[in-house]
């Protein structure tokens, strides 16, 4: 079976400043679990990009905040909870409500090299979160763009 980022039945997590690429199935499952909610849980300052399922919510959840990401498809529309589109996914759930849908620009993802080029929408577009950035405000994805 495929490993895939799943934040279900877990209390206190915090994805932040991950880069989810090129994955199958979903980039990222949260409320899911069969042995209760998550809770608590705060997912900012990511970037989805090309992933079968961008994101999918199981519905067991209390107090999440799900902000400041980025999504993107580069062969088509983006899907959420299977068949969703990013504003349906906005309006069923509430979350993600500063997030965008763009290309994250990145230097050369089939080298694996996720730098963010000059012009990236994802420059300077997170939420501060408790660490520092190099521009005036940090940049989504793993890798912080300081030129």
């Amino acid at each position: 079976a495929e490993a895939r980022p799943r934040v279900d039945s877990v209390i206190d997590v915090r994805v932040i400043h991950n880069t989810f690429h090129a994955m199958p199935g979903f980039c990222l499952s949260v409320g899911g679990g069969s042995n209760g909610n998550s809770t608590n849980i705060a997912i900012h300052n990511n970037i989805f990009s090309d992933c079968g399922v961008a994101a999918k919510n199981g519905g067991k959840l209390s107090n999440v905040r799900m902000d400041s990401n980025l999504y993107a498809s580069s062969s088509g529309s983006l899907r959420f909870d299977g068949s969703r589109t990013f504003v349906q996914w906005r309006s069923a759930t509430g979350f993600d409500t500063e997030s965008i849908e763009a290309s994250p620009r990145f230097t050369d993802p089939a080298k694996a090299d996720f730098r963010l080029q000059s012009g990236s929408p994802a420059i300077d577009r997170g939420t501060q979160v408790g660490e520092g950035s190099c521009g005036t405000a940090p940049d989504l994805g793993a890798i912080e763009s300081c030129k």
